[in-house]
């Protein structure tokens, strides 16, 4: 992430998965990669990462269990051992291929139509967020995969689960910025939600709404 000195007013935070984009960036990448590579690892991938199998729903009441991510973990870790130029390229693919029809054209209409400082935060790894931020010049912060001599590990360096708020705010206070917009679809970004001066949420239903009713937000309906 890259932040130059700021000469506006306003710090823009925009979550990625569900709401710049109608989809969960990383494990649509991860069913990319199980979908267009051959292998072992691939096939394993496959089974963990895709809703049309029963392994995905097994983990995730374990997870639930054990208050861990589970199949996010495990799907990562099957990237062990791949370079991390080859999950570039791929990355760029998958972007081009996938993502870009999965655009929220309403959010990009109004990140087009504000003026202030504008930043990508997302939890989802890096080797995908670099992506979508450098194809629309967007400023970008995310979880970051552990890499060691050009290979990934499966494991991250840097989790981002939970921390936005935190992200956010530090930014702030580093760049002398007093007011806030937030955009998201996220229940988990509550608190940084409550923090910001503009608030904008995605749903894909009115009932949602009540969960962020006391919050007074704009609705954004998908």
């Amino acid at each position: 992430m890259l932040l130059e000195s700021n000469v506006d007013k306003k710090l823009i935070v925009c979550d990625v998965c569900d709401t710049l984009f109608k989809s969960n960036t990383t494990f649509d990448f991860l069913k990319y990669l199980a979908a267009h590579e051959r292998g072992f690892r691939f096939f394993l991938l496959e089974g963990i990462s895709n809703k049309r199998f029963l392994l995905f729903y097994l983990l995730a009441i374990a997870g639930k269990m054990m208050r861990l991510d589970i199949v996010r973990l495990l799907s990562l870790r099957l990237l062990q051992g791949l370079e991390y130029s080859f999950l570039e390229k791929k990355a760029n693919e998958f972007y081009d291929q996938f993502l870009f029809l999965k655009k929220n054209e309403i959010i990009f209409d109004l990140l087009n139509n504000e003026k202030g400082q504008l930043i990508l935060v997302s939890s989802s790894i890096d080797v995908i967020i670099k992506v979508i931020a450098e194809k629309n010049k967007f400023k970008w912060v995310s979880s970051q995969m552990e890499v060691l001599n050009g290979i990934a590990t499966g494991k991250l360096k840097n989790d981002l689960t939970g921390k936005k708020l935190t992200v956010a705010t530090q930014i702030m206070k580093e760049m002398g910025i007093q007011k806030l917009m937030v955009i998201t679809d996220n229940r988990t970004d509550k608190r940084l939600v409550e923090l910001a001066d503009e608030r904008y949420i995605v749903i894909r239903s009115v009932e949602e709404k009540k969960y962020w009713s006391s919050l007074n937000p704009h609705f954004i309906l998908v």
